[in-house]
């Protein structure tokens, strides 16, 4: 199995064979209104909605998305290290956990 660069996962107590990932949030307000989420350290992954709430939980699924397709083609996730990112001006930034 490729390397999963083990920082991002979180050690679970869980019976199923799904794991749990550490992703850091970008959270921005659009200018049309809407919440733009933005994973800092999976390149690629994000998704936007009406509300912050909103925009988070549809990051969580798209997220999700993304690490099952790694997963299921066995392929290295691409993990970037996100602690040197700008946090623009009104944005804020959070880590979750995803379960894949």
């Amino acid at each position: 199995m490729a390397n999963r660069n083990v920082p991002n996962v979180v050690d679970t107590q869980s019976s199923d064979k799904s794991r749990a990932f550490r992703c850091h949030l970008l959270i921005a307000r659009d200018e049309e209104g809407g919440y733009s989420a933005i994973v800092l350290n999976l390149p690629g992954a994000g998704s936007c909605g009406d509300t912050e709430e909103i925009a988070i939980e549809n990051a969580r699924e798209a997220i999700a998305g993304v690490l099952e397709s790694y997963l299921e083609a066995d392929e290295e996730i691409p993990w970037v290290d996100s602690s040197a990112e700008e946090i623009p001006t009104g944005a804020k930034h959070l880590w979750i956990t995803v379960n894949a």
